[in-house]
């Protein structure tokens, strides 16, 4: 191990998501660049008229839309190779042909449209990041199992901290994953702060649980950390992560 280096972890889970709001797709390894992982909420669906500061369909309203999968037709050229999507009942689209929008504008209430942005349709940050202890830990507060896929991480930790919720002590850190020169660097810059989406299960769609409730009320509604890209580089499954002193 470098000097200053200390190991928190390893990578238990990497995913993206190519719409915004839909199901991710999980990854063995992905390329971090600046604008967080390559190909993450590249697309989102703009609801045509609103003029808010978040003008993206999410699954805090839409929970349907968690059911419906966006992936790259050609994962080595995410820039060209088109994106296809694949609906409830199994029917695969271009993501361009209006005919899969109809379900999800009438669940919406309003008109929808695909729009594409370079630097990602985000909310927030452009990494999210979570551990599986926190996640252990909501399952033992509402007591039952939960799939990660509520919390909608591109990044999960398996940490070695025992401690409840490890990554809160990671919030200002530089986090380093893997040992080679190139590796990706991220500054883990603050906590997540949580809405609706935990309560949608990603496997019917609907909310079925008060996860929200409870982590406002043991948490202040924070849960898992934001980050950003400090060095590009590539990120991979069972890749050790580090802090390093600054």
């Amino acid at each position: 191990m470098k000097p200053g280096y200390k190991e928190i972890g390893r990578v238990r889970q990497l995913c993206r998501y190519v719409v915004k709001g839909m199901a991710g797709e999980s990854l063995d390894q992905v390329k971090v660049g600046w604008n967080g992982l390559l190909g993450d909420r590249r697309y989102a669906l703009q609801r045509i008229g609103n003029r808010s500061g978040l003008p993206f369909a999410s699954a805090r309203e839409l929970p349907a839309l968690t059911l419906y999968t966006a992936s790259f037709r050609n994962p080595l050229d995410v820039d060209r190779g088109g994106v296809s999507i694949t609906t409830p009942t199994g029917e695969v689209f271009d993501l361009y042909d209006p005919a899969w929008l109809p379900e999800l504008e009438a669940g919406r209430g309003e008109k929808l449209d695909v729009i594409s942005l370079w630097r990602g349709a985000f909310d927030s940050m452009p990494v999210s990041l979570i551990s599986d202890r926190s996640v252990h830990s909501i399952e033992e507060l509402v007591g039952q199992q939960l799939e990660v896929a509520r919390f909608r991480p591109n990044i999960v930790v398996e940490a070695l901290e025992p401690k409840a919720f490890p990554e809160d002590r990671w919030v200002g850190e530089l986090l380093v994953f893997g040992d080679d020169s190139e590796a990706a660097r991220i500054r883990a810059n603050r906590k997540d702060l949580r809405c609706g989406v935990v309560d949608v299960n990603p496997a019917t769609g609907k909310k079925d649980c008060d996860i929200l409730a409870n982590v406002v009320r043991t948490r202040k509604n924070f849960l898992g950390i934001y980050g950003t890209t400090e060095r590009p580089g590539l990120v991979r499954l069972g890749d050790t992560v580090y802090t390093v002193d600054r």
